[in-house]
């Protein structure tokens, strides 16, 4: 449903609602039911979509390839599963086959997407931000603590905890600023940075990060310069106080002899990539196999279970995504990795070119003249932080809608390697 102003369509409410099921639900479940993953969560979303979408199911008209590309995708996850359920007895693999039903979920969401005008989309993204930067300054002024959320000690009701809260709002905040309005983007920039500091948050310091580099792009280099010069001098005092003076990001951003949990499950999660790539000669554990008995263990492991009493900390998760995938599936997953820092890459070229061939009333290079492609490509983009700092694994609202977008850009014909 769209909600129409008299002049042209503002935003869609069926959008906000279904990104705000993907989103919340996962986490209050997680919460609310004591559970180990997302995954239930998720696959409880996932329904959601299907159901709300049912008339887009009704539509669709698989061809041919794509009927082929879903059995390739089917048997990528069936076969190793079967071989570790026939050989080690181990049933995991199996049960989260139902990975399935995401991706199915995720492309009939890619239609909804895909038939958006960007006004629509950008507005309602915006709204769904307000309504997550809201659920951010509740949770600082009036904190919720009812039931088992009394016993989490850093929720963002209806998240767990704030670095959950950040992989949500940080990934739609970086979408944003790609195109929204000037003065918009800067809000969402200085929600994320106010967030990043009051929490504090290195995770949501960087999605602040990628989102300043984003709105710089869009700004002629005479105003980059200054918006530099601008933030430096105010950061040198903020910098002082809450970064350099704070346990907090010292201790998450110090290398060497590190005791700091965050320090050491990325450690570990490149560690754990690599070590598992040459135990397995580049044919990886196999799909969802990484912590399970055959898992190369690193020296951080270890660590981590004498510094966390005995707890294997993000080892089945790898503590992001391209840990996880490189280490399960070997050789595809290093060409994953090297495809999305391929795309990373040419979006920030295109970027440039599109904002300097926009002011210049130039055809714009790279983006076919689409800020619907731009916005759903800062999607991706703002993807990096879940893929190679911190991550949940496969069950992750952020890529149910990083699937969604992957769908909805291909049939918009963005992706031309």
């Amino acid at each position: 449903m769209i909600i129409d102003n008299g002049k042209e369509k503002s935003f869609d409410v069926l959008f906000i609602l279904l990104v705000l099921i993907i989103f919340l639900i996962p986490s209050f479940m997680f919460v609310v039911f004591n559970l180990s993953s997302l995954s239930v969560g998720l696959l409880v979303s996932a329904i959601f979509v299907l159901i709300i979408n049912f008339k887009i199911i009704l539509s669709i008209d698989l061809s041919l390839k794509k009927s082929i590309l879903c059995l390739a995708i089917f048997l990528l996850l069936l076969i190793p599963s079967f071989y570790q359920y026939y050989m080690f007895n181990i049933i995991k693999p199996l049960g989260s086959f139902s990975f399935i039903l995401i991706i199915i979920s995720s492309y009939i969401f890619s239609h909804k997407i895909e038939k958006m005008t960007f006004n629509v989309l950008s507005k309602s993204l915006f709204i769904v931000l307000i309504f997550l930067f809201s659920l951010g300054w509740l949770s600082i002024l009036l904190p919720i603590k009812i039931g088992p959320y009394a016993f989490v000690s850093k929720s963002v009701f209806p998240f767990s905890e704030e670095s959950h809260y950040a992989l949500s709002v940080g990934l739609l905040g970086v979408g944003y600023v790609a195109t929204g309005e000037r003065s918009s983007s800067f809000f969402v920039i200085l929600n994320l940075i106010f967030f990043s500091i009051i929490f504090p948050s290195l995770t949501m310091l960087l999605f602040s990060v990628l989102s300043i580099i984003l709105l710089s792009l869009r700004m002629n280099i005479l105003k980059i310069i200054l918006l530099i010069m601008i933030l430096s001098l105010l950061a040198m005092p903020i910098t002082s106080k809450f970064f350099l003076d704070s346990d907090y990001f010292t201790s998450r951003l110090s290398f060497s002899e590190t005791r700091n949990l965050t320090t050491l499950v990325f450690l570990q999660g490149w560690s754990l990539a690599y070590q598992n790539f040459i135990k397995t000669n580049g044919f990886g554990l196999g799909f969802q196999m990484l912590g399970f008995p055959g898992t190369q263990l690193t020296p951080f492991t270890e660590i981590i279970e004498k510094i966390d009493v005995g707890s294997e900390t993000n080892l089945s998760d790898g503590g992001f995504l391209a840990s996880k995938i490189i280490a399960e599936f070997g050789i595809v997953g290093i060409l994953i990795l090297l495809m999305y820092m391929k795309f990373i890459i040419k979006f920030i070229i295109e970027n440039y070119f599109y904002w300097k061939d926009l002011k210049n009333n130039r055809y714009c290079y790279g983006l076919n003249k689409s800020k619907k492609t731009l916005l759903l490509s800062a999607i991706l983009f703002g993807f990096i932080v879940e893929f190679f700092f911190r991550g949940y694994g496969y069950f992750s609202p952020g890529l149910f809608l990083v699937l969604s977008v992957l769908g909805a850009n291909y049939k918009l014909n963005f992706f031309k390697y």
